[in-house]
């Protein structure tokens, strides 16, 4: 089950990454302005919007930004919210909360996927975050800024090892 799942986020990002998107060091860089935008079937399909973790994207979302690696199984993202409502019930849901520093470690085991423009690990106030995991995805919640950053890896980047 576990290489079939990796068989399906290869696939779907391999399918992606050919409908353009730019390179970003071997990621491919998508970005929406709106949910609206992502999600627009006339434009857009799975190819396309399938590294993004819909799970946690609610149509209040903005400024969405995501790069998917096929070698290392992954994508990482960031994206803005205007409504607290829908983050408010994923983020609280005690079955999938975790620790900040769970979220951290992942990110860290995956820094050189890291752009420029993801969470600087090392210059933040961990206190105005919440974090939770669902299956490979991470995601961390600024409550500050309505933001989310994702980290979603069956590799470790720094070491090549599956989970």
């Amino acid at each position: 089950m576990k290489y079939l799942n990796q068989l399906i986020i290869s696939l779907s990002f391999c399918i992606g990454c050919s409908c353009g998107g730019e390179q970003y060091s071997d990621g491919y860089e998508r970005n929406f302005e709106t949910y609206e935008q992502l999600y627009d079937t006339t434009k857009n399909n799975l190819r396309i919007t399938g590294a993004f973790p819909k799970e946690i994207i609610s149509t209040d979302a903005y400024n969405l930004r995501n790069i998917s690696y096929i070698k290392y199984y992954a994508s990482v993202g960031t994206f803005n919210y205007s409504e607290n409502k829908f983050y408010d019930s994923v983020f609280a849901n005690t079955e999938i909360q975790i620790k900040f520093s769970l979220f951290e470690r992942k990110a860290k085991e995956n820094r050189n996927l890291l752009p420029n423009w993801f969470l600087n690990m090392d210059s933040l106030n961990k206190n105005n975050f919440t974090a939770i995991r669902i299956g490979s995805l991470y995601a961390a919640r600024n409550l500050k800024e309505k933001k989310i950053y994702y980290v979603r890896s069956y590799i470790d980047a720094s070491t090549n090892n599956t989970y």
